[in-house]
């Protein structure tokens, strides 16, 4: 259940990034097997500007802890 949250709240705030950005993506968030988890790796898929996916990058990496190894973009 606390995995279920803390996913969905991840992917909300990216997707909400997105849209203030003009975009849409879809977005796959896993999880750390750490306790309390933790967003460990994101997947996005979705039609992006540069500009748009630098600032989504630099987003995750800054306020979320995802470093940028640990985005993929499909």
């Amino acid at each position: 259940e606390m995995e279920d949250i803390i996913k969905e709240q991840t992917q909300a705030y990216i997707l909400n990034e997105a849209e203030r950005l003009g975009t849409h993506i879809d977005v796959e968030v896993t999880l750390s097997d750490s306790y309390p988890p933790e967003p460990k790796q994101v997947t996005m898929t979705g039609s992006v500007s540069p500009y748009q996916k630098q600032c989504i990058s630099q987003y995750l990496a800054q306020y979320m802890g995802i470093p940028q190894e640990r985005q993929i973009w499909n």
